[in-house]
């Protein structure tokens, strides 16, 4: 899975550009090396490594819905996806993310808070 990563900055809500003055601690705190900001303003999200029917990525903290049809049943489900037990998840998905047929970013915690 490739890593990518986006930087939210909870002052100015919205996404800063990862850039060289973006710096990472060995704890996943981010930092501003130009002010010094960081700890509590920044907040680093991962790639999932999967995209959604309109080819966009999907990171941790979005908001997806899923379908998935297995035998005539029908499974699907709308939630936030996290990082749990050294996988990605999603809260009222009954399966792995990456067995669902159909995903859609519908939102992210930050946006729809």
């Amino acid at each position: 899975m490739e890593k990518k990563f986006k930087v939210w900055d909870k002052e100015l809500k919205r996404y800063v550009e990862y850039t060289s003055h973006i710096s990472i601690d060995v704890n996943g705190n981010v930092y501003n090396l130009q002010n010094g900001e960081g700890k509590d303003r920044y907040e680093l999200i991962q790639y999932i490594g999967l995209k959604d029917k309109d080819k966009k990525e999907i990171y941790e903290n979005y908001i997806i819905k899923g379908k998935l049809e297995i035998d005539n049943d029908n499974y699907d489900f709308e939630g936030v996806v996290t990082f749990e037990d050294g996988r990605f998840i999603c809260e009222n998905a009954d399966f792995d993310l990456y067995m669902y047929e159909s995903l859609e970013i519908v939102g992210n915690i930050y946006k729809n808070e």
